[in-house]
């Protein structure tokens, strides 16, 4: 049984309600970098990756965003047999709108789905007056690892991450729309939740067209210890590392400060 898994992230900036756009941006990423993705075990994508970010949505655009979003993913599992992550969707129930991530199996099954529990306010932008609130943490077993979700803000949230742990993570993966103003902050956050709960960490976050602009990019995978194994700048493109689940169970037999905490 194989211990060590390749991990890939697709960093890219979208566009506001431009499904179509989005998708072949990721198309040709892909294309860009298909001996990559051809190796990958697990493909994530960012937050709002078909979205693109919004301050309202209307029912009708979720709803079509949401199918061509889920069709792609699919699509995506199948066509290079792996695990995908999708970043974030408009997901639609009972004409609520909840920031949704789908993850699909090796064979574009849908196996679990997460709904964004912390909606990001800040200044004049609230999730809130766009999403409904998610209710369930989301422990997700593959052969891989056992992926706890999260998204952007929650990474504010140790509890979550904590939980998450308690539940058996040995990977968190959080996507994210992660803006300039608090850019310095972006990487503490992540490297934290990872080395407090002695877990790989894989943050995958949106970049803008303009270097320069209000999401920063900065897509990273950290381990167990908070060492970056990859990353990108601010630049759209792909990432890959990898993970191997026997090291992490070394360190965490050596190094028993989670266990201390009991």
């Amino acid at each position: 049984m194989k211990d060590c898994f390749n991990i890939s992230v697709i960093q890219l900036a979208p566009e506001a309600l431009k499904v179509d756009e989005n998708i072949s941006k990721i198309n040709t990423l892909i294309k860009n970098n298909i001996s990559i993705i051809k190796n990958t075990d697990l493909l994530i994508l960012p937050e709002y990756f078909s979205l693109g970010v919004v301050n309202n949505l209307e029912l009708k655009a979720a709803k079509m965003i949401e199918e061509k979003s889920k069709n792609y993913l699919k699509t995506l599992a199948e066509d290079y047999n792996t695990y995908v992550s999708g970043g974030t969707m408009p997901e639609v129930v009972d004409n609520n709108i909840y920031n949704t991530s789908f993850f699909y199996d090796r064979s574009s099954n849908l196996i679990a789905f997460y709904r964004k529990i912390h909606l990001y306010s800040y200044d004049d932008f609230n999730e809130n007056g766009v999403f409904q609130t998610g209710q369930d943490i989301v422990l997700i077993d593959t052969e891989i690892a056992r992926i706890g979700m999260g998204v952007c803000y929650d990474l504010r949230f140790p509890e979550h991450f904590r939980e998450l742990r308690k539940r058996g993570a040995e990977i968190f993966i959080v996507p994210a729309t992660w803006d300039y103003p608090f850019m310095n902050q972006w990487e503490p956050q992540t490297k934290s939740r990872a080395i407090e709960n002695q877990s790989y960490l894989v943050a995958a976050n949106i970049s803008s067209t303009d270097y320069y602009g209000p999401f920063i990019g900065r897509s990273m995978l950290i381990n167990y210890k908070g060492d970056v194994i990859a990353a990108l700048d601010g630049e759209e493109g792909v990432l890959s590392g990898q993970i191997c689940l026997e090291r992490l169970y070394e360190y965490r037999d050596k190094y028993r400060y989670y266990k201390d905490m009991d």
